[in-house]
């Protein structure tokens, strides 16, 4: 695949942010007063960042195939 590296770095950053988000809301978030009714949605669109960057990733890749 040839992506330039800004896209690759992009979708690094993606890829990480999704999973802290995913993490934080199995592990921190149901731990603080107040956010306890905010872990689905943090859960949920850590795991929609996620799905983007797989998409994002197979797009580009089967661009330039």
């Amino acid at each position: 695949i040839k992506m330039d590296k800004k896209q690759i770095y992009f979708s690094i950053a993606l890829i990480l942010i999704g999973f802290l988000l995913v993490e934080s809301s199995i592990y921190i978030v149901p731990y603080i007063e107040g956010l306890k009714e905010l872990e689905i949605a943090v859960f949920v669109i850590g795991i929609l960042v996620l799905l983007g960057v797989i998409i994002l990733l197979a797009k580009t890749k089967r661009h330039h195939d």
